[in-house]
């Protein structure tokens, strides 16, 4: 992932010793205003946990429709899964995500070095 995506960039230190890098980049709404990172890597062994992507654009417009390739081609597509290499994924029937009009959530966890 290059540095030049994020926007809003911070480390931290835990009591561990562990560094955390929140990761939010333009590209995606500003998650930041309702209490989450898109994305925070951990030192050690370098691991990458993404939050839940939806087919949202920065400015929360609802990307894609009704169409669920559309919506999940937003959400697979954006800076974290680039590349002939994409991530395994569950695929998991709930009642309800979080706007009426996602039809795809995804969540991440990758080891980075």
């Amino acid at each position: 992932m290059e540095k030049s995506l994020h926007d809003d960039q911070r480390r931290s230190r835990d009591g561990a010793g562990v560094t955390k890098e929140r990761i939010n980049p333009a590209s995606v709404f500003r998650s930041l205003d309702h209490g989450f990172s898109q994305a925070v890597v951990a030192s050690g062994r370098k691991t990458l946990y993404v939050s839940g992507q939806t087919a949202w654009d920065a400015q929360k417009r609802l990307m894609g429709g009704s169409d669920l390739e559309s919506q999940a081609r937003q959400a697979f597509l954006r800076h974290f899964f680039s590349g002939e290499a994409k991530p395994a994924s569950t695929w998991v029937g709930v009642s309800a995500l979080a706007d009426p009009g996602f039809l795809i959530e995804v969540e991440a966890t990758a080891v980075l070095d």
